[in-house]
């Protein structure tokens, strides 16, 4: 995580490291082992817990912030680059770029929501969809 992270007051010890862990790209595994607690506790934070969804969530957002930081540092040398291989005929390392960036398919990566509340309703809603839709089938399977 990045050194100038936002406290987590709102979690315990246990689940800060594990947060920390995870965004590190730990397994869950290895992140339980980590915080001391067993992986069908880090599983549960995961689907249960709004405010350890949210903390992931939002070490997640300045993980990607800092590196995007990084990234925009270099962004002068890096279109130096891409334009002179344009120029010298190197197309692939140009598409390369490009793709990358997700401008070739349209569709920019998105982040999930650090909100605990907001993750609470969405999760609220995808029940009551689910719930709707398990209702549709029986009713289409009765005629």
């Amino acid at each position: 995580m990045p050194q100038n992270a936002t406290p987590r007051v709102d979690l315990t010890p246990q689940q800060a490291l594990a947060v920390e862990q995870l965004v590190l790209g730990a397994t869950v595994v290895n992140a339980a082992t980590a915080a001391g607690v067993s992986r069908e506790t880090v599983h549960r934070w995961s689907r249960e817990d709004w405010a350890f969804q949210a903390a992931v969530n939002r070490a997640r957002h300045e993980l990607q912030d800092a590196m995007e930081r990084r990234l925009l540092a270099l962004a002068d040398r890096a279109m130096a680059n891409v334009a002179e291989a344009v120029e010298s005929g190197n197309l692939k390392a140009s598409l390369t770029v490009l793709k990358g960036l997700g401008v070739l398919s349209g569709v920019q990566p998105g982040l999930c929501s650090d909100d605990p509340a907001l993750l609470a309703e969405e999760a609220e809603l995808r029940a009551l969809a689910d719930k709707s839709n398990r209702r549709l089938r029986r009713l289409t399977a009765s005629l």
